[in-house]
Formats: C-alpha cells, sequence, structure tokens
C-alpha cells in the first residue's frame, strides 16, 4: 500500500510537472511563427504545400489542410499526425466539420447548371449526392427522393460511376445528361427503364474527378448544406431528422 501511494503522488507530480511546462512553453498560437512552421515542412517533406495552417482545436497542434484532407502538425514541425479529432465531451468530430467545410467549397467550382437538381416549390435545406446509376443503394435513395422534397429538401445530383470513365454506368450516366428530360431520363437508368443511349458535350468526368477529389469511396455519398457528410444510404427519415425536418406527406417515387 506505501509503494502504491508513492507510485500515485509521483503521477500526480509528473502530471502537474507537465502542465506545467505547457503552460509556460513560449511556443503558443499567439507567438508561432507560421511562416518558419511552414518551412520546416516543406524542408522536411519536399512537395508538402499546405493550403492552410491554423491553429487546431487542441492546444500544442495545428491544422493543416491540403484540398479536402484534414492533417495536424506539432508546433515544432516534427510530428504528423493523420487522423481525426473527436471532443469526447459533446462528441463532435472536429476534424469532419473541417472537412465537411472543404468539401463544401469544392462542391462549389460546379455551376448547378452541371448538376441534376430536383427541388420543391420552397426549398428548406439542400444536399448533394455523387450517385451511380447502378448502385442498389442509390436506387433505394432515389426511390425516397420524394419524399425527401415533399419535406421542404432539394436534391442535387452529381454522377460518380464507381468503374470509372468508359464503364457501363459512366455511358448511361452520359445519356442521362443527354436526355431532353435529365431527372426523368436518371429514373429509368436506375429503374430499369428505357433509355436512350446518347451522348453530347456533358460533366460526367469533371463530376467523377470532383468525387475523387473530395474522397468518394461508396456511393450514394450525401453532403448536407451545413457540412454534414453521409456515406452510404439511410432512409428519408433518418435523413429529416439528421436535417432537421419532419416529414410532411407520402409520395411515390418517380
Amino acid at each position: 500500500m506505501q509503494l502504491f501511494s508513492k507510485v500515485r503522488s509521483f503521477m500526480r507530480s509528473l502530471i502537474v510537472l507537465l502542465i506545467s511546462i505547457f503552460l509556460l512553453n513560449p511556443v503558443m498560437a499567439a507567438d508561432l511563427d507560421f511562416d518558419a512552421l511552414k518551412a520546416r515542412l516543406a524542408k522536411s517533406l519536399p512537395g508538402f504545400v499546405p493550403d492552410k495552417l491554423k491553429p487546431s482545436p487542441v492546444p500544442g497542434l495545428y491544422e493543416v489542410t491540403m484540398g479536402t484532407t484534414v492533417m495536424y502538425v506539432s508546433a515544432d514541425g516534427r510530428h504528423l499526425i493523420l487522423g481525426d479529432i473527436i471532443d469526447i465531451e459533446t462528441k463532435q468530430n472536429l476534424s469532419g466539420a473541417t472537412r465537411g467545410q472543404l468539401i463544401l467549397t469544392a462542391l462549389d467550382t460546379v455551376p448547378e447548371s452541371q448538376m441534376i437538381i430536383i427541388a420543391p416549390k420552397k426549398v428548406r435545406r439542400t444536399i448533394t449526392v455523387f450517385t451511380d446509376v447502378e448502385c442498389p443503394y442509390c436506387i433505394k435513395l432515389h426511390r425516397d427522393v420524394p419524399k425527401l422534397v415533399a419535406a421542404g429538401v432539394r436534391v442535387r445530383y452529381l454522377f460518380f460511376p464507381r468503374a470509372g470513365i468508359g464503364s457501363s454506368s459512366y455511358k448511361k450516366s452520359v445519356a442521362v445528361w443527354c436526355a431532353k428530360d435529365r431527372v426523368d431520363a436518371l429514373g429509368k437508368a436506375k429503374f430499369g427503364g428505357k433509355l436512350e443511349m446518347k451522348t453530347c458535350k456533358n460533366p460526367v468526368t469533371r463530376h467523377y474527378q470532383l468525387g475523387q477529389q473530395v474522397g468518394v469511396r461508396g456511393t450514394p455519398m450525401i453532403i448536407y448544406d451545413d457540412g454534414q457528410v453521409q456515406a452510404g444510404y439511410s432512409p428519408a427519415e433518418k435523413m429529416l431528422e439528421a436535417l432537421g425536418l419532419s416529414e410532411n406527406k407520402k409520395v411515390s417515387a418517380r
């Protein structure tokens, strides 16, 4: 018992010492030379050019963003951390929140004239969906779109043919875009209707490249207008709950 007491006392003293060292550490956010830190990173990692460097929510760590990738670096530039920071008290993924905003910025590079949009008369929220016309869960989501629209959700579609450029899904996506009624053609492509395989100038390759850029690994990938990212399918009721909306009425899928 006496030994345990000594060990516990030592650990308390060590914790106090570490906290004191941290509080007295001169390399704090207000004093940090960000240019010098960037230079150290560039020297250690040739070609590593972050888009932005700023203090993270965790003292002593600095947030580094490149595209839609979020990383963290120590103040001395020696340690680079790949992974998410979770606030245990609030259960919030702080890295995910940053990543979501970066994805929203990336989505803004595609004008809405190059998206397929299904919208209600009164828009309450907006979601953007990377979809594969042959993906079973994308088909399930498309069946739910009328419920979402009825509740005030505007749905913006971008194509992400998982098999890549030139695949069957890619060609169908192009045909959907080239159709006179794109929304109707999208339904035909997803539900097995007769789709006229047209070709024309289209944004499908751009959509696919953007999906790769923002980290789409599977479909559907859904981005809410507040930056929340949902990977995979959820029933309309769950999505409306996440969007803070209630379902107004039931309608059939187009």
